[in-house]
């Protein structure tokens, strides 16, 4: 299994303290942003092969972040979290092209699994 370079977003400094480090344990190479345009900025000085991200945040939402990271780089898998997943929501997210989408409240179990098939998918790139 390759080893990934991800970029986790989410407004919730807590949720961001708790799950970096459950990634990097794993050993992917992990940076954190609290919003879409502090990602985007990031994504502009660093390449990330995995952007995980909550849906609903304040500033730039998961879904603008989605966008803006299928523009940049069509191959960056895009992961969205969230409790508030909606049918147009979900529909938008698939037609922009984002990965999966994981409903809150998940498992790290959950997460590490798509983590892992994403690192796994890798290689054939």
């Amino acid at each position: 299994m390759d080893k990934l370079k991800i970029l986790l977003v989410d407004d919730d400094k807590t949720f961001l303290e708790v799950m970096a480090p459950l990634i990097e344990v794993e050993g992917h190479k992990v940076k954190t942003a609290t919003n879409g345009i502090e990602a985007v900025n990031l994504l502009e000085k660093e390449s990330f092969d995995l952007v995980i991200t909550d849906l609903k945040m304040p500033i730039s939402d998961g879904l603008t972040l989605l966008e803006s990271v299928k523009f940049r780089n069509p191959d960056i898998r895009v992961i969205i979290i969230t409790a508030y997943a909606t049918v147009d929501k979900t529909i938008k997210a698939w037609r922009e092209g984002v990965y999966e989408f994981l409903t809150k409240p998940f498992t790290w179990a959950d997460l590490k699994s798509i983590i892992q098939k994403a690192a796994s998918e890798k290689k054939g790139d």
